[in-house]
């Protein structure tokens, strides 16, 4: 376990290859940041004073993201009991640098009003025309209209992809349909892929000892244009929980006919 452990963590003997800055947190909350264009020297106390932050209170930096032209940095701390993450952007030159609570509508106001775009490469394309930007975990932009895409409560947004009430509870029975993004926002009501889940028929190919009549919400685990792994929970009407199952949907060989997988999560290969 310990060997795995060394193998996971291991320490960069040449970090300024790979654009990333040195980031160093002294006492007093005095923020030092390096790279390879310049030097720069915060005080935390004083970047923080809307918060009220204090030399006794403990504050932690986290390195987001990074790239030729920019990175992220993350400045958590807790003060009264509440617990706050402060984003700050930052060119590698260190000459512009953007500060401010992580939010919804902070990153969306920031975005509308152009104050992103010194740091758009950070950002990832979710789709092949670049339309749309997830700009923070949870926060997709349509460079479009310039608005936060909004995904219905019942439905789950992964990788690109919209499963149509997937948050469904339970989960029914019948053709699931995973849409495009674009296809959602533009209200369609086309699948680019889809499949039919059979709880009965799913129950009694893994032998299960259960009358099986429903699932839980589906939990993603990956999707692709030609592979989409779900996790399901089975509920059976007397035992409630009748175990969980990960269903590998593979479009490879005929996206209108997929092959179905089923793989307990338990089993050791």
């Amino acid at each position: 376990m310990e060997e795995n452990r060394e193998s996971l963590f291991q320490t960069m003997d040449n970090p300024e290859e790979y654009d990333l800055p040195d980031i160093t947190l002294k006492k007093e909350h005095i923020l030092n940041i390096k790279t390879l264009k310049g030097k720069k020297t915060l005080n935390l106390i004083k970047v923080l004073k809307d918060y009220n932050v204090g030399i006794e209170d403990t504050i932690f930096i986290d390195l987001i993201a990074v790239n030729q032209e920019s990175f992220q940095i993350d400045i958590k701390f807790k003060v009264n009991d509440k617990k706050t993450t402060i984003i700050l952007l930052m060119t590698q030159d260190l000459e512009d640098m953007l500060i401010f609570e992580d939010n919804d509508e902070a990153y969306v106001h920031h975005y509308q009003n152009g104050d992103l775009d010194a740091y758009q490469d950070l950002f990832t394309p979710i789709d092949d025309d670049g339309r749309f930007l997830q700009i923070a975990q949870g926060i997709i932009i349509d460079t479009v209209t310039q608005d936060e895409v909004a995904i219905d409560e019942i439905d789950v947004y992964f990788k690109g992809l919209v499963h149509i009430e997937g948050r469904k509870d339970p989960l029914e029975e019948g053709e699931q349909c995973f849409q495009k993004l674009g296809d959602y926002v533009a209200g369609s009501d086309d699948c680019f892929r889809s499949f039919d889940l059979n709880y009965k028929e799913m129950a009694k190919t893994l032998d299960l000892a259960y009358f099986v009549d429903s699932a839980s919400p589906a939990y993603p685990l990956y999707r692709s244009e030609e592979l989409i792994i779900l996790t399901l929970q089975f509920r059976a009407p007397i035992t409630g929980s009748a175990g969980n199952i990960n269903v590998f949907v593979d479009f490879r060989e005929d996206p209108e006919n997929p092959t179905i997988y089923l793989v307990d999560p338990l089993t050791i290969f």
